[in-house]
């Protein structure tokens, strides 16, 4: 009976460790750009079409509303998803920064499973505390279009906290008996002094 006790103790916590906890980032940064009130200075090509925008988003919902996409990367935390990555470091040959790696890998002998991220990269420097840039692909697809995108997000250390200073979403879109949709948003934070 001890056994039986330790065993489902163990496997409990085992269930419950997450690959990379995207939503608290998020989370962090959100209330540090909203607090700092921030500036966010925004380029997206949706097409053939250019558009730029400076602004400061006036809340924490408005700051929400722009990283949103971002917490998606924190599928990869799913029970169903998480024992299909490979976790991989290594170091970056174009930096001096370390990189865990999240390399979404189907089951050997079943089926594919469609897990909507399919690679999470971690770039930190000394300590994966100190993260400079977060690279992913996350797709989805459902009976109305099909779609892939490609985000970036990068940070610097500003007064001791790890703070994004910049973010990009690169992509397509297939609507289900139309046309492709292709956009890319590159957007720039400051915070004031």
């Amino acid at each position: 009976m001890l056994l039986a006790t330790l065993f489902s103790c163990q496997t409990g916590k085992n269930k419950n460790v997450a690959l990379y906890n995207a939503d608290s980032l998020i989370t962090t940064q959100v209330a540090y750009l909203s607090e700092h009130k921030a500036r966010l200075h925004k380029i997206t090509k949706l097409g053939g079409k250019e558009s730029e925008a400076a602004t400061v988003p006036k809340s924490v919902k408005d700051w929400e509303n722009e990283l949103d996409i971002f917490r998606e990367l924190a599928s990869v935390n799913k029970p169903v998803n998480r024992r299909l990555y490979a976790v991989e470091r290594s170091s970056d040959v174009k930096s001096n920064l370390e990189v865990k790696s999240f390399i979404g890998q189907p089951e050997p002998g079943k089926k594919e499973v469609e897990m909507p991220v399919k690679y999470l990269k971690v770039f930190y420097q000394n300590t994966p505390d100190n993260i400079r840039k977060i690279e992913a692909q996350y797709d989805e697809s459902n009976a109305l279009y099909t779609g892939s995108r490609f985000l970036k997000m990068e940070f610097q250390q500003v007064y001791n906290k790890t703070v994004l200073t910049s973010y990009s979403i690169t992509g397509g879109q297939k609507i289900f008996m139309g046309d492709s949709v292709s956009y890319d948003i590159s957007a720039f934070v400051t915070i004031p002094n």
